[in-house]
């Protein structure tokens, strides 16, 4: 009862509280890295890694680690995103079949979309209501701009609040734990759009199973995903900040810019 009435703030606090505990518990995962090391090596995927014994330590500390300690430090990480990326594909694959059996559970669905903006498209669409062929384009633009103003706030916060706390690093960026949390961040929103598509979905329709992993690859893996290139933009002007040279700081304000600059109407 006492959750409900929480606010944003105590919420993180005891998230950041949680995760903590559960660091000095010596919480287990199966070591990834390693599996696919020992795969590729035809050998059974045996090793476990321990969480970190300090959550959220600065650069300094950090770098004073022993190598043993800090590649177990990077391969816990990798570790639980690999893993809880892989809960968001099955968790999102599941709502929206769930969605389609919910809205087809009297008839066999005639249209299989392959992606979660195919309800806009009309080509192949079976005639259907104006009001059931998804979103509206203005509110599909508002949905555009708040999800892109939530990455940006988000990633430039998390890069300069590094930054004056010593935790942004020229070797690997932010710490791990804050790329955990913006990376969580990510598939929360992963399975809310889930919810939605599934919730909108016309009748007659239906979603293959493939459709949410397509998505979530362009929403959350490094590399290819958009955050991850406002991410990338973010830790440079952070970091061409902390250099105290104007002509590297002019740099880094460029960066800031270039993401609204280059950001296109959906």
């Amino acid at each position: 009862m006492y959750m409900a009435f929480m606010g944003g703030k105590d919420r993180l606090a005891l998230a950041v509280l949680a995760w903590a505990l559960a660091a000095e518990a010596d919480v287990e995962l199966p070591d990834v890295v390693e599996d696919v090391q020992a795969v590729s090596q035809v050998q059974p995927p045996t090793a476990f890694v321990t969480a970190p014994p300090k959550f959220l330590p600065d650069a300094a500390y950090i770098h004073s680690m022993p190598p043993a300690d800090s590649s177990g430090r990077m391969h816990f990480y990798i570790s639980a995103m690999v893993l809880f990326y892989a809960g968001v594909v099955v968790l999102g694959t599941f709502i929206l079949w769930v969605g389609t059996k919910c809205k087809n559970c009297r008839s066999e669905p005639e249209h299989i979309l392959s992606s979660l903006d195919s309800l806009e498209d009309g080509s192949d669409a079976p005639q259907l209501p104006p009001q059931k062929a998804g979103l509206s384009r203005r509110c599909k633009r508002a949905l555009f701009v708040i999800t892109f103003s939530f990455t940006y706030s988000a990633t430039l916060a998390a890069a300069f609040a590094s930054g004056a706390t010593g935790r942004l690093s020229q070797k690997t960026g932010l710490c791990w734990e804050v790329y955990l949390i913006l990376f969580g961040t990510a598939g929360v929103w992963q399975i809310t759009q889930a919810i939605i598509a599934a919730v909108i979905l016309p009748k007659g329709r239906r979603y293959g199973l493939k459709t949410f992993f397509t998505a979530s690859l362009s929403g959350m893996c490094p590399i290819i995903s958009d955050a991850y290139d406002t991410l990338k933009d973010m830790i440079l002007a952070a970091l061409c900040w902390q250099s105290g040279v104007t002509f590297v700081q002019v740099i880094g304000i460029l960066s800031l810019v270039g993401p609204g600059t280059c950001c296109d109407d959906p």
